[in-house]
């Protein structure tokens, strides 16, 4: 059984079982990030880096690197309020919940779901939350992600009334914003405990090749050079 979730984790659980089930029961490594051909660094590589360096321009007396820049109004308003009131600022959050949807220990023993938050912000009775992305924009999956962390705020800051929700898309210049009162929140609760209850419940890892999931998955080749799903193999032959 997978004991725990995340949204990372639900997205590939539910694209293919199977995958989760190498991934995650049993820990089959995956291959070394190999940057795409014409690129410096691996996608996953650059995301934990400029992340990184979006943190540490907040909470730090540094220069913002030019892959921030178009948000650097932005950027040095998250930086002036936490040298105002760090106190009512989260700066790269690691947030647990039990099966309650009550709030724990990043690694206590009733851990059941895990996010990380990139900023938030609470003024009263609103909190703002931002999620920083590299690479491309996929308003679907990036909505229900919005809401699975104001689902994580409400748990952790229950005097909230709002909840707002914004993705800033530093590659491309965009952004995705949604808010919710913390009646709709409330709401889609029963959603989210549906879905993560399937995956941590799951005894069973069903594959689901398609062209889509097998395209993104790591586990055509592991590190030993061994197939290790005979799904895909079978699928691309």
């Amino acid at each position: 059984m997978i004991p725990t979730w995340s949204w990372s984790r639900l997205e590939v659980f539910e694209a293919c079982p199977y995958r989760a089930f190498l991934q995650y029961v049993e820990r089959v490594p995956t291959p070394p990030l190999v940057p795409p051909e014409g690129k410096a660094e691996h996608p996953l590589t650059r995301g934990v880096r400029v992340h990184q360096a979006a943190e540490d321009y907040v909470t730090r007396d540094i220069l913002l690197t030019d892959e921030l820049q178009a948000f650097a109004e932005q950027f040095e308003a998250q930086r002036e309020a936490y040298q105002k009131n760090p106190d009512v600022c989260i700066v790269e959050a690691e947030w647990a919940i039990n099966q309650d949807w009550q709030p724990t220990g990043w690694r206590s023993r009733d851990t059941w779901g895990r996010m990380k938050l990139d900023w938030g912000y609470v003024d009263g009775p609103t909190m703002t939350i931002v999620d920083y992305k590299t690479g491309k924009k996929y308003a679907p999956k990036h909505v229900q992600q919005g809401q699975l962390y104001a689902l994580a705020a409400r748990a952790f800051f229950p005097e909230v009334e709002q909840f707002n929700v914004a993705f800033w898309y530093l590659d491309q210049e965009d952004t995705l914003e949604q808010s919710y009162s913390k009646i709709q929140v409330d709401v889609l609760r029963d959603s989210f405990d549906r879905r993560a209850k399937a995956m941590t419940g799951a005894t069973v890892f069903k594959p689901k090749p398609s062209a889509w999931t097998c395209r993104f998955c790591p586990y055509g080749e592991g590190r030993d050079g061994n197939k290790h799903c005979e799904y895909r193999y079978s699928y691309e032959n």
